[in-house]
């Protein structure tokens, strides 16, 4: 068996998320099924470096796959985005060693939540931004994001249905950043939890808003209910940037 590396981007709109559900199409539907139009007599199950949400979308993704024999890996790529529909793209195709499962190689992802912040909604980034007409305090949910560092328990960022066994993260950075017209907030780690980066915006909205001071955060990471927080942020602000392996040595040249 011969394994492949996958870096993929897609639009989540249309989508249920990476993976693959029973009366809903996913990513990994979408890729699996454009892979078996290449290798037709191949059984193909592809797996990524973690699952997203129903409408999340990602710049970067990675992903493997495994099949008897070898490929030109151009070959693949070429093919891929022949069968793909039109919001999936591969970016590019890697051969690497035995063993290689983009889930335990991951070292840390970056999520990226827009949040278009004037009067006026854009209709070209309706489904990628969420929109918060109200002025926003744009320091103070400056500040309030830097208590996300380091290793915390974000029990009371998690959603309901998250089934977890730990929910001690470490985030490595969490900033907000103003892009224009725009408010990024951006933060990366190791893993997430389930509508973690979506309840973290929520919250950071409600300080924006000034209806909690900036020190709430710091008291909401020693709570584990999610009395208090921001509503959860909606799917389609919410960007995977890009995820890093732990190895890069595992990549055959």
């Amino acid at each position: 068996m011969t394994t492949y590396r996958l870096d993929l981007s897609w639009d989540g709109t249309a989508y249920c998320g990476w993976q693959r559900q029973p009366s809903h199409l996913s990513i990994q539907e979408c890729v699996e099924r454009a892979l078996r139009c290449i290798f037709p007599t191949e059984s193909i199950v592809v797996h990524a470096a973690g699952r997203t949400d129903s409408g999340v979308h990602a710049l970067q993704q990675i992903a493997g796959f495994s099949i008897i024999g070898e490929r030109d890996p151009w070959i693949i790529q070429k093919g891929l985005n022949s069968k793909l529909p039109v919001d999936i793209v591969c970016l590019s195709v890697e051969r690497m060693e035995d063993g290689f499962h983009p889930r335990y190689a991951s070292k840390e992802k970056l999520y990226r939540y827009r949040i278009l912040n004037r009067s006026r909604r854009c209709p070209f980034r309706n489904l990628h931004t969420w929109h918060i007409p109200q002025s926003l305090d744009v320091h103070q949910m400056h500040v309030a994001a830097k208590y996300f560092e380091g290793t915390h328990d974000f029990q009371a960022f998690r959603a309901q249905k998250c089934s977890a066994n730990s929910t001690v993260r470490t985030i490595t950075r969490s900033e907000l950043l103003i892009q224009g017209d725009e408010l990024h907030f951006e933060v990366q780690g190791k893993g997430f939890l389930r509508h973690m980066v979506r309840i973290m915006t929520g919250t950071l909205i409600s300080i924006g808003r000034q209806r909690k001071p900036a020190t709430f955060i710091e008291e909401a990471l020693h709570c584990t209910k999610r009395t208090g927080l921001g509503e959860t942020a909606p799917s389609h602000g919410l960007w995977l940037v890009w995820t890093s392996l732990l190895d890069k040595e595992c990549e055959i040249e």
